[in-house]
């Protein structure tokens, strides 16, 4: 009986996430901007590509941003302390933040645990709030050498390109990896 419960409000919530991602790919198509939940339609309600963060223009934005991007968010009536990720073989993640001051850190998914504890944890965003404001960061003029978005393109994958923090090898790797988590602001390093 409990686990029919758990399917259920399983169920729901995921039909809830589906309904917001439709929400805001109807409200993108309009030429709006979707925000905190809302549709913002106009001119003056677009998104600040380089300070407006979860604000979606496309519908890419839109799935990249689904569910919960920190701890201190809620999904419906769910709370985002910890959330569900399932990889690509099918294997359920669990994020969450270990706690700790708060007083100079945002609090962000910093601990994975291979197994889920529940059917009820919210799914977790693709696009995380804190990779959002990595890829924001990310700047290739403090580089001990030249890098280029076509350098990166043909770079080979590398055992452990931040061995070297300050390389081109460990910034590629960074845009690479920011980029696929929230593919919406791929261009953003380059511009």
């Amino acid at each position: 009986m409990m686990i029919f419960f758990a399917t259920v409000l399983c169920l729901m919530l995921n039909s809830a996430i589906s309904q917001n991602i439709d929400q805001c790919s109807d409200c993108v198509d309009q030429g709006g901007s979707w925000k905190n939940g809302a549709c913002n339609l106009g001119a003056s309600q677009s998104c600040d590509m380089f300070s407006d963060f979860g604000c979606c223009q496309d519908s890419q934005c839109c799935s990249a941003t689904e569910g919960c991007r920190m701890p201190t968010e809620s999904v419906g009536s769910l709370s985002c302390i910890r959330c569900r990720e399932t990889t690509n073989s099918g294997r359920c993640l669990e994020r969450y933040w270990t706690g700790g001051s708060t007083r100079n850190v945002t609090p962000w998914y910093n601990a994975v645990s291979s197994s889920c504890s529940g059917t009820q944890l919210p799914e977790c965003a693709g696009c995380m709030s804190r990779n959002e404001e990595e890829i924001r960061q990310l700047d290739s003029s403090f580089l001990f050498e030249d890098c280029s978005e076509e350098i990166c393109d043909v770079m080979p994958r590398q055992v452990d390109p931040c061995h070297s923090p300050r390389s081109c090898a460990c910034f590629c790797s960074r845009v690479r990896t920011l980029s696929q988590a929230c593919p919406h602001l791929a261009a953003l390093p380059w511009e």
